[in-house]
């Protein structure tokens, strides 16, 4: 994640701050979505949270979100379930990673 930032400590911050507030929004987003049954919000909001974490560069939740995705395809809600909570696990492993300021993850 520092390395897209150019280097830049200040800018890697600003970053990491943005991912650090977004991201706990957004899987909020996705479940409700995922709650209320709406296909297309799910998707948004899944594509926005993936769109997030490849800012800071994290492979392992882009991963993640990708089987999600794909789990959910097609108007494939139910398939999703076990997918949703691996995606709810990964960002939160994600948040504590950029909490702490690892930088290898």
């Amino acid at each position: 994640a520092y390395a897209n930032s150019a280097g830049e400590a200040e800018l890697f911050e600003v970053v990491k701050n943005s991912a650090l507030e977004e991201l706990p929004v957004l899987l909020e987003k996705v479940c409700q979505a995922f709650q209320a049954g709406s296909q297309v919000d799910v998707e948004r909001h899944a594509h926005t949270l993936k769109g997030v974490a490849r800012v800071v560069a994290a492979v392992k939740t882009i991963d993640v979100v990708e089987r999600f995705q794909a789990a959910i395809q097609g108007s494939q809600l139910p398939k999703g379930e076990v997918a949703l909570g691996e995606l709810s696990e990964a960002v939160t492993e994600l948040v504590s990673v950029l909490q702490a300021g690892r930088a290898d993850y």
